[in-house]
């Protein structure tokens, strides 16, 4: 899931409203902070100096009251003297007490005239000398003995102490004034000082404000360059390869640790971007050849045919490689590969650069062909491919041939198939048809060939069914001498059972089986089977000289089959010396036949007899029957045919058989089906003859019976 990114125009809101609120929050803070530290700060400055200034004044305040003390005292002293009292020192006891209070409260105002001293020095001063004078006069009243002296001191006294309690009075008042101004003006610089913070922690909060938005939208314009570098990874999007963070990755912050992660990142996805490219090649590839396997095929047909700018014409070939088999069974699998190597670059060379060619299986390629319709041209490509393909391929200094058929099928919208299914399909029906032809050759697909072509293909699946469920059977017929009394040889045939079709003879069969590589398979089979039964009906008594098998020049071709045929005689304890081997006659003539000579040469040395079948008059040669090591030939059904309708072919027949009776071989004829035409071949000079006139192929339960009456009849025609 992609990662969330507010939209660019609602950022700067974003950010403002972030940055305003962090700076209310911080300019609240800053004035709670502030007021309250001035306030406590103010308090305590306060709180300090009425402290002071309260004990002062109520120094000044306390003054008159000890005053007040001394003048009662003075008074008391004064006037009880001028009652009559007695002289002072006469009268000391009664005095006494008075003049206690008298030293009490003098000291007392002493005393607060120095708190008033340290307060205000210049008023302390100014109270002390009229206390001072104020002391002196009664201190002369006390000493004094004259009454008019003592009533003028008296009234001295009285002055000074209002002196006293004036100033004292003034004093106070304007201390209590100065108290009230200072604490206004403490309360007023206070808050001017509180403004002046303010206005500091605003412009402060401006400046930090400014900092966070414009480092803000740097960290934003960051983080969003590494959101959505994360995202057009993480949708692909980005290539790795030429990503770019644009990021200092030796930042200590976070803005740099994730920058490091995130480039650690890209580094794993490039390694797995390159990892992925390398599996998306390889699974559109085919590694041996380089080029575009079954995938990449479809990929191309799909783009071609289907894509926004499908093509109106796309032809396709489908070409198989004739004979690879053989060179890969034969040669080796590193032959083989590099037959296949050369090949697709032979194939790549004979087509145009706009073409395409693809491998699609073991020895299988098809070549699209985009906007080609012309037959003409078409034609000249698939046979520039045959003729290329045709060429030998040397490996290790010896030749590897090959060849090609090719089916061409054309499609695109113009041509109302759309399908890349159906187009592939079309070639590979067209090629169908080209291996019918002999190979080596290319067909045009055409829609009438799709019946017989898709018959012969539901076939060929069928055929792959009956060997694996066992409905190939063998069946047998022999060849007899030209009395019809002594069986020369059991020839082994394949047949197939269908369970839907019945009994299918291998006219039907052997064709397709031979195009769809299925031809070994039925060999062996019918081997091994026929070994097993003619074994069996020997250690039971019956004569058979000889068990023949057909070996078509694919089988021969094929490595493993000297050593299958060997495992199936010894498994079915047949002995080599009574088995023969029939090839056709234009085996020598056929591409690889000089791997199937070198077979032929290992089945010979076990003992087995090679029989050429077909045998023309002009095929094989001499020299050709020389290298096959042939015993025995039978005659082609068509040559014997042509002494009915052409009766100057028997002298022409004779002397074949005189010729091949001078190399010291054996000559059947086959096909036989009428008395005449068998007359003919003996008085040609045929050591043996095959045929429906003499028996027809039968299965093994039937042939079992024949062996025993014929067994039978030369047991009564020995007796008589």
């Amino acid at each position: 899931m992609p990662l969330t990114i507010p939209r660019t125009k609602d950022l700067p809101i974003l950010w403002k409203v972030t940055s305003a609120a962090a700076l209310c929050l911080m300019l609240v803070i800053g004035i709670i902070a502030v007021d309250g530290l001035v306030a406590r700060e103010q308090n305590r400055v306060l709180n300090q100096w009425e402290q002071t200034e309260i004990q002062v004044v109520n120094a000044a305040l306390d003054l008159p009251n000890a005053l007040s003390g001394m003048q009662t005292a003075l008074h008391h002293l004064t006037f009880d003297d001028a009652a009559g009292i007695p002289a002072l020192n006469a009268r000391e006891a009664q005095t006494k007490p008075l003049r206690d209070a008298l030293a009490t409260d003098r000291e007392q105002a002493l005393r607060l005239i120095a708190e008033i001293s340290e307060a205000e020095p210049e008023t302390g001063q100014r109270l002390l000398r009229i206390f001072n004078g104020y002391s002196d006069e009664i201190a002369l009243i006390q000493t004094e003995q004259n009454q008019t002296l003592k009533t003028a001191a008296f009234h001295r006294a009285t002055g000074l102490y209002s002196s006293l309690r004036e100033v004292t009075s003034d004093f106070a008042s304007v201390r209590r004034d100065a108290l009230l101004r200072e604490m206004h003006r403490l309360r007023s610089d206070a808050h001017m000082v509180l403004l002046g913070l303010l206005g500091l922690l605003m412009l402060v909060g401006a400046l930090v404000a400014t900092l966070l938005i414009g480092t803000a939208y740097r960290i934003n314009a960051t983080v969003r360059k590494i959101m959505k570098t994360t995202n057009d990874l993480a949708d692909g999007t980005a290539d790795p390869e030429t990503l770019d963070l644009g990021l200092d990755l030796t930042r200590g912050d976070e803005v740099g640790q994730i920058g490091r992660s995130l480039s650690r990142l890209i580094e794993v996805l490039r390694e797995v971007t390159a990892a992925r490219d390398a599996l998306r090649r390889l699974s559109i590839s085919d590694p041996l050849t380089e080029l575009p396997n079954r995938r990449g095929l479809d990929e191309q047909l799909e783009e071609w045919l289907q894509g926004p700018e499908a093509l109106p014409v796309l032809t396709a070939m489908h070409i198989d490689l004739d004979h690879f088999k053989v060179v890969n069974d034969t040669m080796g699998h590193d032959a083989g590969d590099f037959v296949l190597q050369t090949a697709a670059k032979r194939m790549q060379h004979a087509v145009r650069e706009s073409d395409v060619v693809a491998r699609v299986g073991g020895d299988e390629f098809v070549v699209l062909l985009p906007e080609l319709d012309d037959l003409g041209r078409l034609a000249q490509i698939a046979m520039r491919i045959i003729a290329s393909l045709s060429e030998p391929i040397t490996f290790d200094q010896r030749p590897c041939q090959i060849g090609a058929s090719i089916g061409i099928a054309i499609g695109g919208f113009y041509h109302g198939i759309e399908q890349p299914e159906q187009l592939l399909k079309d070639a590979d029906l067209a090629v169908f048809k080209s291996k019918a032809n002999g190979r080596g050759k290319f067909s045009v697909f055409d829609k009438n060939m799709r019946a017989l072509i898709e018959h012969q293909r539901a076939m060929a699946e069928r055929l792959t069914a009956a060997l694996e469920d066992n409905h190939i059977e063998a069946w047998l017929q022999p060849v007899m001498d030209p009395a019809g009394e002594r069986l020369l040889s059991v020839e082994a045939l394949a047949r197939w059972r269908d369970p839907t079709l019945g009994l299918i003879s291998a006219e039907d069969f052997i064709e397709i089986a031979t195009q769809r590589n299925l031809i070994t398979d039925i060999g062996t089979v019918v081997i091994a089977r026929a070994s097993r039964a003619a074994a069996r009906w020997i250690a039971k008594g019956h004569d058979i000289p000889q068990l023949s098998f057909n070996l078509s020049g694919v089988e021969l071709k094929s490595p493993a089959i000297v050593d299958e045929i060997k495992w199936a005689l010894e498994h079915a304890e047949m002995p080599p010396e009574r088995v023969a081997l029939e090839i056709n006659a234009k085996l020598p003539q056929e591409r690889g036949g000089e791997v199937a000579l070198a077979s032929i040469g290992r089945l010979r040395a076990m003992g087995i007899t090679i029989v050429v079948d077909d045998l023309d008059v002009d095929n094989p040669t001499p020299s050709e029957l020389e290298t096959l090591g042939a015993g025995i030939v039978k005659l082609d059904r068509k040559l014997a045919d042509s002494l009915i309708d052409d009766p100057k072919q028997e002298a022409r027949i004779a002397r074949l058989v005189d010729s091949l009776s001078s190399m010291q071989l054996t000559v059947y004829g086959k096909g036989i089906s009428d008395q005449v035409l068998a007359e003919k071949l003996l008085a040609a000079g045929c050591s043996g003859l095959q045929g429906r006139l003499i028996a027809a192929p039968m299965p093994f339960e039937d042939f079992e019976a024949w062996l025993v009456e014929r067994d039978r009849g030369q047991l009564r025609e020995g007796a008589a």
